[in-house]
């Protein structure tokens, strides 16, 4: 299951020195086996969003990566770098190799 950020470019915020702010609002983390889920769990369990007028239409979301999943994926590509960059070397296939998606993802991490 992933864990999902849930945020809205609806309302706005009070800065510390009272100033209204027109800003994104972070609305909440849910984990869902896909966003669907996760948007439908965080609607279960706050029940606040509705009433304070938020759209579900409006509602932005990106998946988060928390550490141990991303520790995870590092071993993964580190595991097949080696063997992988060797097979990507051979084949002369240059753009449609798994080791193409591999050095873009080590690299993202």
């Amino acid at each position: 299951m992933a864990r999902y950020i849930f945020y809205t470019d609806e309302g706005y915020t009070i800065s510390p020195n009272d100033a209204e702010m027109e800003n994104l609002q972070v609305i909440g983390f849910e984990y869902g086996a896909t966003q669907e889920e996760a948007l439908t769990n965080l609607y279960k369990d706050s029940t606040w969003i509705e009433d304070a007028g938020f759209s579900k239409d409006r509602l932005k979301c990106y998946a988060i990566f928390e550490p141990d999943y991303m520790e995870n994926l590092r071993k993964v590509i580190d595991y097949l770098w080696e063997d992988e960059e060797k097979h990507f070397e051979e084949s002369g296939c240059l753009n449609d190799h798994i080791f193409s998606i591999l050095k873009k993802l080590k690299q993202d991490i």
